[in-house]
């Protein structure tokens, strides 16, 4: 008998739809039959016991409070206890108790190791994870933004079983980028943003990355991506892409590195201006059809409120001497100021 009490245990933990079921049923049958005894032994000797006193009684009795408000003076009454709430009531209940706290110990487990789906809206794709340092650095740069400050951080990664670092509001999902279930899991149509980092270690990083963004356009076409490519001569690989920016992180450090052997302090400004948490920065707007504007004119404008225009980029061209240069849609004005601004403000002089 017991052994079967065991084994039935068992597979209703394993079959936990059934088992939930099960347990509900009987909690149900303890509490409906316990408030029927009470209600027709007692309330023969207590006229004044209403259906509302019967439920009370059989709530508080299964979920062990027993306040003493309420009690079975009948011998009907206290065999209904015996049966219904010491037989099956306080056995349901504690069994329902453990399967919630069982659940929900699997679901830790499971968002731990990057098994969970993400509910996330609104949230940014981290994709690929080269060392927890520069990870931690991203996340940190990420966070000091005032756009992304109170927006979630979906790590996805298939080398990590757990993440080495525990921060508010990042979420890890394990397994490969370069599969549809995995980016369905990490909330890829409800994301707002994903980068795609590269690793230094392996020499097809470049690829495997250019696979991912191809991947990404594929299923969510309209999420803003950003890439990392290593060595610029694999730029032929992003070309069929419509990544939305590729940064060139060794070409980029490279050319600041001899920078600063002949200019020396450029370095220390460019890493200031690059820093969210910098009065200043490096910021972008995209030029709308209207209002149309001369460049020049522009540059001038943002001079006098302090602030400075540095280029224009078009048909992925760059532009820094102004002279003549008209405005377009879809051109990227680069310059430096204390916040974000809007076309409109930017052509007005606001």
């Amino acid at each position: 008998m017991l052994f079967w009490l065991r084994h039935t245990f068992q597979r209703l933990r394993r079959r936990r739809g059934q088992g939930f079921s099960v347990v509900l049923m009987a909690l149900f049958i303890a509490f409906m039959g316990n408030t029927a005894c009470y209600l027709y032994f007692d309330g023969a000797v207590k006229p004044e016991l209403t259906v509302w006193d019967a439920f009370w009684y059989s709530t508080i009795s299964i979920a062990t409070i027993g306040y003493g408000d309420y009690f079975a003076v009948t011998t009907g009454g206290r065999i209904g206890v015996i049966v219904f709430v010491l037989g099956m009531g306080l056995t349901s209940f504690t069994a329902l108790l453990g399967m919630m706290v069982d659940r929900m110990m699997q679901i830790n487990f499971k968002e731990l190791h990057g098994m969970a789906t993400v509910h996330s809206k609104d949230h940014i794709l981290l994709i690929n994870f080269p060392d927890a340092v520069r990870v931690e650095q991203i996340i940190e740069e990420l966070r000091r933004d005032v756009e992304y400050k109170e927006r979630d951080v979906v790590i996805v990664a298939e080398s990590l079983d757990t993440l080495p670092f525990e921060k508010p509001d990042i979420f890890f999902v394990k397994g490969s980028p370069l599969q549809a279930d995995t980016l369905q899991r990490a909330g890829l149509e409800r994301a707002s943003l994903a980068m795609v980092l590269a690793d230094s270690s392996n020499p097809s990083s470049d690829g495997l990355v250019a696979a991912i963004i191809n991947l990404l356009e594929h299923l969510r076409p309209d999420v803003k991506t950003v890439a990392e490519c290593l060595d610029s001569r694999h730029d032929i690989l992003f070309r069929s892409t419509r990544c939305d920016s590729i940064v060139y992180t060794h070409r980029i450090l490279n050319n600041l590195l001899v920078q600063e052997v002949q200019d020396a302090g450029v370095a220390a400004v460019l890493s200031e201006l690059t820093a969210n948490e910098s009065k200043s920065g490096f910021y972008a707007c995209h030029a709308e059809a209207t209002p149309e504007v001369t460049y020049l004119e522009m540059a001038k404008s943002m001079t006098d409120k302090g602030e400075r225009l540095i280029a224009v980029t078009r048909d992925h061209k760059n532009h820094v001497m102004l002279n003549g240069l008209r405005s377009q849609k879809d051109d990227v004005v680069v310059y430096i100021g204390d916040r974000r601004r809007s076309w409109s403000d930017l052509a007005q002089g606001k």
